[in-house]
């Protein structure tokens, strides 16, 4: 019996100090306290007359949450001009939240405490190619929030990746992870490397070198990963094998908890791009997907997630593309035709083998969003890839 009461004890102990640390963490998440009292309502005009910046002896304060907005993204185009990438995605964020701003000023404090990440790793990755030549690499890992729950965030290989573009993914990863509801924080990382036409060998060779240099920073309850674009079943097998070399210590549920998000559901980003689309749809047109011709860039798990979801609601996704060329069907792929592309990606093949196999049209000269003509885009690729004149009718 007394241990019985002593298991119970540590249980109710246990559920306790879990509800303590939601209730906490809602408190927090609700009231502001991490930032200090919040009475924004009773204090609007107080929080109005502080400077939200001072600069060459002037206090910079603001009168409208679009005012605010605008000194967030002045802020970020003095300090960082060149990171294109993430000035655009704070022009947009804070354009859609200049709302909150003009209700609650005090969180334009806050958006500018998030604006800056709390780490950014630069490293050097050496590795060696097939023939025996030695290549550099550089390698990155921004820790950009650890507010809500330890860092997490996918890896990225791919050779325009740069500061801008990975401070960019990590503010995005941040409120992506956010809005789940559950304790996570952001980070993201990856490397300039082109996983593009290299061997086998030489992905295991730059992972091995890769994850050396990444190892102190990464684990369970600390920051885990998950894979994105350039990062797929190889990349990670080759990555996790390394760290477990490195961490023999390590026990497997601890590395499971490191490398397991990349298989739980890798289909959940282009099933929600879809399920968003449907509202937007439904909201803005009263329609709703069913035989709209969708326009698809990649061919990777996000694009071909979203043109199964697409299939299953009556929509016609007509294009894949890759960096041999894109893949047009008017009539629309089928499921049979997704899986067969996924099979050949798995193979390291391409979209023009697919193409020559299957008797689809492919182009390999210009982009599919200026020669293509649908209804709804995709862009699955890369951040920017389709402009305004490409998505005007």
């Amino acid at each position: 019996n007394s241990g019985v009461a002593l298991s119970r004890g540590v249980s109710i102990g246990q559920e306790e100090r879990e509800q303590k640390k939601k209730s906490t963490l809602k408190h927090s998440l609700i009231t502001g306290d991490v930032h200090g009292s919040y009475r924004t309502l009773q204090q609007v005009e107080t929080w109005r007359k502080r400077p939200l910046f001072r600069r060459a002896g002037k206090n910079l304060t603001f009168s409208s949450g679009q005012e605010a907005a605008e000194l967030l993204v002045d802020e970020v185009r003095r300090r960082d001009p060149y990171q294109i990438d993430f000035l655009q995605a704070v022009q947009e964020t804070s354009q859609d939240v200049s709302s909150m701003f003009e209700e609650a000023p005090k969180l334009a404090w806050v958006f500018k405490q998030l604006m800056e990440p709390e780490r950014l790793l630069t490293f050097r990755v050496p590795w060696t190619d097939d023939n025996g030549n030695a290549r550099i690499n550089r390698g990155y890992r921004i820790q950009y929030s650890s507010a809500l729950g330890h860092y997490h965030g996918g890896l990225r290989f791919h050779p325009q990746l740069s500061h801008g573009s990975i401070r960019m993914l990590g503010w995005e990863q941040t409120l992506k992870n956010a809005i789940t509801g559950f304790p996570l924080g952001g980070s993201r990382g990856g490397s300039d490397f082109d996983p593009m036409y290299k061997s086998d060998a030489e992905i295991r060779r730059f992972c091995q070198s890769f994850m050396h240099e990444l190892s102190d920073f990464v684990g369970a309850e600390v920051d885990t990963l998950e894979t994105d674009l350039g990062v797929g079943k190889l990349e990670m097998a080759s990555l996790e094998d390394t760290f477990r070399e490195l961490d023999d210590g390590a026990a497997a549920e601890e590395i499971d908890e490191l490398f397991g998000a990349c298989e739980i559901f890798p289909e959940a980003s282009g099933f929600g791009a879809v399920y968003f689309a449907e509202r937007a749809m439904q909201a803005a047109f009263q329609t709703t997907l069913k035989d709209k011709v969708c326009l698809l860039s990649g061919s990777g798990t996000l694009a071909r997630s979203i043109a199964l979801k697409l299939v299953e609601k009556g929509a016609v996704p007509v294009t894949f593309s890759d960096e041999t060329g894109y893949v047009y069907d008017e009539k629309g792929f089928t499921k049979g035709d997704i899986d067969n592309i996924a099979h050949i990606k798995a193979g390291s093949g391409t979209l023009k083998e697919y193409a020559k196999a299957s008797h689809k049209k492919f182009a390999e000269a210009g982009t599919l969003w200026e020669q293509v003509r649908g209804d709804i885009a995709f862009p699955c690729n890369i951040q920017g890839e389709l402009n305004a004149d490409d998505a005007t009718l």
